[in-house]
């Protein structure tokens, strides 16, 4: 009997697109809790918060990422 094999293909999100802290986290490569603080703190890329959700765009993740090249 042959086992058949699903490819599942990894869709990077478009720059329209809202992720979450985990995702904005591995775009940037700032960590979790470094973009947590900076929440606090007023400070870092802009976020949207919905209730308890915190959501970032991820044109407004690769701006500030462009905007701090040295």
């Amino acid at each position: 009997m042959e086992e058949e094999v699903v490819a599942t293909a990894v869709v990077a999100p478009s720059s329209e697109d809202w992720v979450n802290t985990h995702e904005a986290s591995k775009i940037t490569g700032f960590t979790y809790g470094t973009l947590r603080t900076w929440r606090c703190q007023k400070k870092g890329p802009p976020f949207s918060k919905v209730g308890a959700a915190i959501r970032y765009k991820v044109r407004d993740l690769q701006e500030y990422m462009e905007d701090r090249i040295c």
